[in-house]
């Protein structure tokens, strides 16, 4: 019976065009943009990379003094014996950059979130998110076994009606949604979490390192905010996730989040490699006025084409929806057939029929290869 499921569903995934398929990438080289694929270069339009620390020296350098000093990886959970001074520092260094009390490192944001709703919420609880969240939040209030209403995507109409029906101990939310590129009204979501003395959970995985006051993302709403949770494999360009708050909450997430306690402590070269990235971005500021630049450019550019992006927010995730799942994979072909590498969205990431090319700009992309894929875009898709 398994087998015969497995079998059916498969072919009803090749069906409907929803195989995915991993490229094999080869070396990267700092300060380019190009992808290596099977001894062809591309022109990267799909990392995450939104500040250019690709192969930065000084955070090589770091990791490779880290493991050095502790070896490849931690030996342990950081509740036994996997928690060294680096996982400390890198938590102090970023609760006091952000203007939290204190913070708690995760292997990943998928970890991260749920650990942070399993350890916040119970079957007792009532949280609301966003319809478009992050599959991570979804997974993490599901296994919490709250009750659990959705809104219609930034709808703060919608979410207030359901509020005032289901009366939230929880609300959540995305700064940045990874698949449309737009940006939540966090302002109008701390109102309404107020009023109902809600906690807010933000997950700001695209936009740490780039919004707010000199790109530390909605911290600047952190009184109001019961927890933020911030990937470290995009702008950071490496792996791992912070979550930051009050005091109480991490410690409850410290104490609650089987997630944190049950998993292998990120290797603490890594979190060297991390303080040193968190410096870079402190310092190096002409790297994300380089990247806000190639957002309004790209944007501009676009526009004069009359291509639909889905979002004009200062972000860098550019979406174009396709809808039909065939053609949006057709038109990922093309562009890799002249050298430029895009990715292409389907369900069940993004709701069905709204397929879409998702575009990751860069502070390191030129106007040049913006325009290129640009134009190229029109040729296939126009």
């Amino acid at each position: 019976m398994l087998k015969y499921n497995l079998e059916k569903r498969m072919a009803n995934w090749q069906k409907n065009n929803l195989m995915r398929q991993r490229h094999v990438m080869g070396n990267r080289r700092y300060g380019d943009n190009r992808l290596p694929i099977a001894d062809k270069d591309y022109l990267n339009f799909a990392s995450y990379d939104y500040l250019g620390l690709i192969q930065h020296p000084v955070i090589n350098n770091a990791m490779i003094n880290g493991i050095k000093q502790y070896g490849i990886g931690s030996g342990a959970s950081a509740m036994v014996a996997g928690y060294f001074n680096e996982h400390d520092s890198i938590e102090r260094e970023f609760a006091k950059w952000l203007g939290f009390d204190k913070a708690i490192l995760f292997n990943s944001g998928y970890s991260a979130n749920l650990g942070v709703m399993t350890a916040l919420l119970s079957r007792d609880d009532t949280v609301i998110s966003d319809k478009l969240c992050h599959a991570s939040l979804l997974d993490g209030i599901q296994l919490s076994r709250a009750k659990h209403y959705r809104y219609q995507h930034n709808d703060v109409t919608h979410l207030q009606k359901i509020a005032a029906k289901a009366n939230p101990d929880m609300i959540v939310s995305e700064s940045v949604f990874s698949m449309q590129g737009d940006i939540a009204p966090i302002a109008d979501l701390v109102a309404v979490a107020e009023k109902y003395q809600a906690g807010l959970v933000i997950d700001d995985a695209h936009g740490i390192g780039l919004l707010g006051c000199d790109g530390r993302g909605t911290s600047q709403y952190q009184s109001k905010l019961l927890c933020v949770v911030m990937s470290l494999g995009k702008a950071f360009n490496a792996m791992g996730a912070m979550v930051a708050g009050n005091g109480e909450i991490i410690e409850s997430i410290l104490q609650f989040s089987r997630s944190y306690t049950y998993s292998t402590a990120l290797p603490p070269a890594l979190c060297g490699a991390l303080r040193a990235a968190l410096k870079i971005i402190q310092e190096e500021t002409w790297r994300l006025q380089a990247l806000n630049e190639n957002i309004a450019f790209f944007n501009a550019e676009a526009r004069a084409r009359k291509l639909p992006l889905v979002s004009i927010d200062k972000t860098p995730i550019r979406a174009i929806i396709i809808g039909d799942n065939q053609k949006t994979v057709w038109l990922q072909e093309q562009l890799l057939k002249q050298g430029v590498y895009v990715a292409a969205i389907r369900t069940p990431t993004v709701p069905k029929n709204s397929a879409r090319l998702r575009i990751s700009l860069n502070g390191l992309h030129t106007k040049a290869e913006m325009i290129f894929l640009l134009d190229k875009i029109v040729e296939y898709y126009l």
